[in-house]
């Protein structure tokens, strides 16, 4: 198996974004599609929401997590995919000390396109999500 070298992936992102759960790098923008490279840190979660013109696929390529998605939690470890559907409520969060590196491929990507339920936050120690 060829290892992923992440920090030559996000080298040449065309945009980084800091977020309160980590950071995000949009590696490729092409035709209504986008790749992005996310890192969560351990110990934070992003918001519940969700996107109507949006579909996500997300693969854990390093690091675990978990992605809840309309009631159901799935657990991210290197290689697991989850896919997440037009208008389905979601979060994702890595617990504390563990951080995980996500890929995301999805389409209509815009930040018009974002309806939370919430904030963005570090999790309270030892918080069960």
């Amino acid at each position: 198996m060829i290892p992923i070298d992440i920090d030559a992936v996000v080298a040449n992102a065309r945009d980084r974004m800091n977020k309160v759960w980590g950071k995000e790098f949009h590696i490729v923008t092409q035709n209504n599609h986008v790749a992005k490279i996310m890192e969560v840190y351990g110990g934070y979660t992003s918001s519940w929401h969700h996107h109507r013109l949006k579909d996500e696929t997300f693969v854990c390529l390093a690091g675990s997590g978990v992605i809840e998605c309309d009631g159901l939690k799935m657990i991210m470890r290197p290689g697991q995919s989850a896919y997440i559907p037009r208008s389905a409520w979601h979060k994702f969060y890595s617990h504390e000390n563990v951080g995980m590196i996500l890929l995301e491929v999805s389409n209509a990507d815009m930040v018009e396109d974002n309806y939370r339920q919430d904030a963005s936050r570090k999790m309270m120690g030892g918080e069960l999500v």
